[in-house]
């Protein structure tokens, strides 16, 4: 029975230290892996990032191919069709503000006249008018930022409210009747 005697200064392995020795092998092993991940998802963004720009330079490379291919004939087509769809929405931009003139219709409503015809923009012109109302003027003037002096609180009307230092005293004079009473 003597030989069985542990000595208190040898190191022995508790349950406790194994459990933690298997946690660590664990938690270095989840690291690993996640490093391992890491490093592969990085390698592959770095490959379709290269992709991309090639893609990109040779998207370039036919559209100038493509340009060159073209003959002046289909330039000077392509260049009447924009010049045409320009002018196009320069006229129906200037019909919207010439029947939202003849109408009254208030500036800022203007974007929101639609049609193709002149009597659709009329018509669309006395539906907004219909629904928001002529211009007055009395929308031009800007507030000042500042309130006036005479308003007071919301909830005491006008006539009976006290002046902002009494309210302060009342207020004080309240607080240290809750103390005393909770004290």
């Amino acid at each position: 029975m003597a030989d069985e005697v542990i000595r208190q200064d040898e190191d022995v392995p508790t349950g406790d230290d194994a459990a933690n020795q298997g946690q660590d092998a664990e938690s270095a092993t989840v690291v690993q892996f996640l490093q391992n991940e890491v490093a592969k998802w990085k390698a592959m963004s770095r490959k379709w990032e290269g992709q991309a720009k090639s893609n990109a330079d040779a998207a370039q490379k036919l559209a100038a191919y493509e340009d060159a291919q073209k003959t002046e004939a289909q330039k000077a087509s392509e260049r009447i069709a924009a010049l045409e769809r320009d002018a196009n929405e320069a006229r129906t931009k200037a019909l919207r503000y010439e029947v939202g003139v003849e109408k009254g219709v208030p500036t800022k409503l203007l974007r929101y006249l639609t049609g193709a015809t002149k009597e659709e923009l009329e018509a669309n012109a006395d539906q907004l008018l219909a629904d928001f109302g002529p211009d007055t003027g009395a929308s031009t003037q800007k507030p000042s930022g500042r309130p006036k002096e005479a308003l007071r609180p919301g909830a005491s009307p006008a006539a009976a409210s006290p002046e902002p230092s009494q309210l302060i005293n009342d207020n004080i004079r309240q607080a240290a009747r809750r103390r005393v009473v909770n004290a």
